[in-house]
């Protein structure tokens, strides 16, 4: 198993993953959506919010 430290990385560089989801949606079995692109929070008055 590939060990992956913390980090940003790009989708493109995963071609495993990306070979994956496209034959998944040509077959009509996903939909692709973004949720969002990271979970970074910073504190702000006390309260963590989105950065």
């Amino acid at each position: 198993m590939k060990k992956i430290e913390m980090g940003y990385y790009d989708i493109a560089e995963n071609t495993e993953l990306l070979e994956y989801l496209k034959e998944k949606y040509k077959q009509g079995k996903i939909d692709i959506l973004l949720h969002g692109y990271s979970h970074e929070y910073q504190l702000n008055q006390k309260k963590w919010v989105l950065k």
